[in-house]
Formats: C-alpha cells, sequence, structure tokens
C-alpha cells in the first residue's frame, strides 16, 4: 500500500519518499515491506505528510496490516481541489505530451474539471466545505 502511494505521486524509488520525508531509505523499506519499525512520530509523520495521508493513517495501516478505510477529501488537507486537480493535469500533459499547446491543455483542464465535479454531486460527494466557489 505504500509503495503504490509513493508511485501514485510520482516518487518513483524509495530515495524519492525518504528525500520528501527527511528519512532514511532503510526505515522507507521496512515500512513498504510491512517489518516490524520502532515507532517514531516524528518520522511516521513526516511519511504521512509526504504521502499526503492524515496523521495516524500509517500507524493505523501498520497495525492492522490492512489499509484503513479510503481517506476522505477533509482529511487529505486539500486547500484548494480545483487548482490541485488543474496542476495535477498540467503536469501529466507537460510529462507526456510535451507538443500540447496551451489552449489544448486548458481544454483538457476544462474538460476533466466540469466531468469530475459532475460526477462528485451526482454521487453526492461534493458538497459542504468541497463546493467551493472554485468548484462551481
Amino acid at each position: 500500500m505504500i509503495s503504490e502511494r509513493r508511485r501514485e505521486l510520482g516518487m518513483r524509488t524509495q530515495q524519492d519518499l525518504a528525500d520528501a520525508a527527511g528519512t532514511s531509505v532503510a526505515t522507507i523499506t521496512r515500512l513498504e515491506s510491512g517489518r516490524p519499525l520502532v515507532r517514531r512520530s516524528w518520522t511516521w509523520a513526516a511519511v504521512e505528510q509526504a504521502l499526503d495521508w492524515p496523521s495516524g493513517y500509517l500507524e493505523r495501516y501498520m497495525r492492522h496490516r490492512t489499509p484503513p478505510p479510503a481517506i476522505t477529501l477533509s482529511e487529505a488537507r486539500i486547500k484548494d481541489p480545483e487548482s490541485t486537480i488543474r496542476r495535477s493535469i498540467k503536469d501529466a500533459l507537460q510529462k507526456n505530451l510535451p507538443d500540447v499547446t496551451v489552449s489544448q491543455a486548458l481544454a483538457a483542464e476544462n474538460a476533466v474539471v466540469e466531468a469530475l465535479i459532475r460526477v462528485l454531486r451526482e454521487e453526492g460527494v461534493l458538497a459542504s466545505a468541497f463546493d467551493s466557489p472554485s468548484l462551481r
């Protein structure tokens, strides 16, 4: 689960995650393999932050060896969902399609954001704090 999340965030190697968390590769290797590890709150908190997980998520996983319930948007600490989505789309386009034009990138961003908003509203997920003016 940890290695999958690391890759989702574009960290290809354990060294990438260790650098982002300010910890050793040995610590990341032990966490990813599920081997026992002395819990140091600052280390685990740094890994959780690097993986964009809420506080305590890693401890729950290591204790039960099963993924905790899915992280909700409010737990993920996303302050501006639309900007985060647009930045991710832009980064993916630049990385995978370097010749895409600005107008093509904007059209793709708008289409994805509109589709995502529609699905989240249909599913009843987009409400309260995340029904922000930027997502209307």
